[in-house]
């Protein structure tokens, strides 16, 4: 599973951005115990430009400094 198909299935609308709502839905899917503050605190640092929304560009960036921090 590469990146896109990551982002892909976060985007359960399929518009091309992931939504707050998207990512604490995926999110908890895969660890339900993570708190909701904790998810938007993540969920911001995601969304670089502060717009409410992630898009590809955003995701991969952030995924890449996450991997490169390792």
């Amino acid at each position: 599973m590469n990146l896109s198909d990551i982002f892909e299935k976060f985007d359960k609308n399929k518009d091309g951005k992931i939504l707050c709502e998207e990512f604490r839905d995926a999110v908890h899917a895969l660890s339900p115990t993570i708190p909701s503050d904790k998810l938007v605190e993540m969920f911001n640092q995601l969304d670089t430009n502060g717009d409410g929304q992630v898009d590809a560009a955003e995701f991969a960036s952030c995924m890449d400094q996450t991997a490169g921090s390792k």
